[in-house]
């Protein structure tokens, strides 16, 4: 007898996290998760690509500067050239000046991508993800199941 559902569900996943820093990516992956969300935090931009093409999540957030040759900032403008995940919303963490942070965005053509600056706290990142996520929720068709 067949119920319909396949037989493996693959979890909901709110966000996702990158970082190089294992400290910084646990801590924003616990809190996130203390508050209801379902996270998954990744290391390395080639992590992120595979996770966002198998599981795309609602949001990702990602540290601006990343060891290697590309940035948090590439990683957004890959994810902005994939039709396929459209509807990911993105966000940078940063402890870079920010003028030299606003400057890579505006050369990058993300001028308006939302930035949580470093070192922020518990109730700052929780709303900066609020804010992130509230547009997508918003746009959810009334009859879908959560």
């Amino acid at each position: 007898m067949s119920l319909g559902f396949p037989l493996r569900l693959a979890p909901r996943l709110d966000v996702l996290v990158v970082g190089d820093n294992p400290f910084m990516r646990a801590a924003v992956s616990r809190i996130l998760q203390r508050g209801g969300r379902q996270c998954v935090a990744v290391a390395s931009i080639d992590a992120a690509k595979m996770t966002l093409l198998e599981h795309p999540p609602a949001l990702v957030i990602t540290d601006f500067s990343l060891t290697g040759r590309e940035s948090g900032v590439d990683l957004v403008r890959w994810i902005r050239s994939q039709p396929s995940l459209d509807a990911v919303s993105c966000g940078v963490m940063s402890g870079s000046d920010k003028e030299a942070l606003d400057e890579a965005l505006r050369d990058a053509g993300l001028g308006s991508l939302p930035v949580l600056q470093k070192p922020f706290g518990l109730d700052e990142l929780e709303t900066w993800v609020d804010v992130l996520l509230a547009p997508l929720r918003n746009a959810r068709p009334r009859n879908e199941v959560s």
